[in-house]
Formats: C-alpha cells, sequence, structure tokens
C-alpha cells in the first residue's frame, strides 16, 4: 500500500511539471508563410463602380518595378503571403531595392481601412508593391494633371527571390494595353478601385474590354465607358 501512495504522488507531480512548462518557440523558415484573404468592396453595377472612381484610363504599360515599403511608412498593409522562389530572376529587381527576407519579423494587420480583415495569422512588418507606369492613350476621368503617364501600385511582386502574393493581386504585362479604374489610397498612391471589377484588356473584342478577372460579369463596352465618365 505504501509503495502504491508513492507511485501516484510521483505521478502526480509529474503531470503538475508538465502542466507549468513553456512549450519550445519554433523559427520560421524559407518554406514558411502566411496567408490572409483581404476584403474588397464588389459592386453590383458599372455605376457604382465609376462612382468610386477618381481616375479612369484606357493605358500601355511602358514600365514595371518593385518597391519594397516598411509597415511604418504608409497605412496598414493588408495580409499577404510570401514564399521562397529561388528560380526568379534578380535581373527583374531594381539593383537599389532593399533586401526582403521572409523571416522578417511579423506582426499583426487589420486590413485597409472600413474593410475588416479579422484573423490572427501574423504577416511580415516589410510588404513588396508593383509599381506600374502607364502611357495614357485616352483619358476618361482625372488624368489630365498627369500629362502623358501615370503609375499606380499593387500589392505583391518578387525581391532577392523572394515572392510575396495577395489572393486578389493584379498582375500587368509590359507594353500590353488596359483600362483601368483607379482611387487614391491612404497615402495618395493611385491603386485599382478593387482587384476583380476595375482591370480589363485592351483594345475591345467583339464589342466589349474583356476583363482581367474571368469571374467578372461586367460587359463594358467603348460607349458604356464614355458615357460613364462623359
Amino acid at each position: 500500500m505504501k509503495s502504491w501512495s508513492i507511485a501516484v504522488v510521483i505521478s502526480a507531480l509529474a503531470v503538475v511539471l508538465v502542466g507549468c512548462s513553456s512549450p519550445t518557440p519554433t523559427t520560421p523558415t524559407d518554406s514558411d508563410s502566411t496567408s490572409n484573404q483581404e476584403r474588397y468592396p464588389v459592386y453590383d453595377s458599372l455605376e457604382q463602380l465609376a462612382q468610386q472612381t477618381s481616375v479612369a484610363i484606357e493605358g500601355t504599360v511602358t514600365e514595371i518595378q518593385v518597391e519594397l515599403v516598411e509597415a511604418g511608412d504608409g497605412p496598414t498593409l493588408p495580409p499577404m503571403t510570401f514564399t521562397s522562389s529561388p528560380t526568379d530572376s534578380p535581373s527583374d529587381v531594381p539593383t537599389d531595392s532593399p533586401s526582403a527576407s521572409p523571416s522578417a519579423s511579423p506582426s499583426q494587420n487589420a486590413g485597409p481601412t472600413g474593410l475588416a480583415s479579422a484573423s490572427s495569422t501574423p504577416v511580415p512588418t516589410r510588404a513588396v508593391y508593383t509599381i506600374y507606369t502607364l502611357r495614357i492613350d485616352n483619358c476618361y476621368k482625372g488624368c489630365q494633371s498627369f500629362g502623358g503617364s501615370l503609375q499606380f501600385r499593387d500589392l505583391g511582386g518578387s525581391v532577392d527571390g523572394v515572392s510575396y502574393n495577395t489572393p486578389n493581386s493584379v498582375k500587368l504585362e509590359q507594353d500590353s494595353a488596359y483600362v483601368l479604374f483607379l482611387r487614391p489610397d491612404q497615402t495618395g498612391s493611385l491603386v485599382v478601385v478593387n482587384p476583380s471589377q476595375s482591370v480589363y484588356l485592351s483594345p475591345a473584342e467583339h464589342g466589349a474590354f474583356p476583363s482581367l478577372n474571368q469571374a467578372n460579369e461586367f460587359k463594358l463596352t467603348p460607349d458604356q465607358l464614355r458615357k460613364l465618365f462623359g
């Protein structure tokens, strides 16, 4: 009986010690990634989209750059996914770009102002933007002050072999033409009104501009485009 009692006491002490011990922290590796769905407003009509548009153009991409932004340099950064991309060519990234590392300290992120993005997933304190420069071929709204070209930025891109991606990033191609619906963000930089309804391929095909997002049901014709901003 005495030996049985001693065994019970030892077992109880073991349970207490295990319960009080702290978990071993883990360190992210290059293969780690964080993912979160950023939320954007979706509109029921082209008219609603046009009301939220500050700048509307038909333009051709003349330059694509990548920029690393610290979280303290602008508004709260939306969630991003970062993955190691050893196949990316460093020549595609400006040589003066700061290095990006997927092991950067993560931080909480609330998403764009007024658009809830509730998640406890840590995100990097640094974010990559792709900066698109476009020659303005046709101006429909708000671009008179830009002269012959303008820039807008979009979250995502590759720096030093590390790719930063958002679920709804816009990917334009060099020397291709697009119709864009843009607005300023909290820093004053132009961004798309939303990534799902604001980018169309140019020129029009079969009487309408094809949407970059194939799930977009809007049919934007040249006549509609002129009427929206006429």
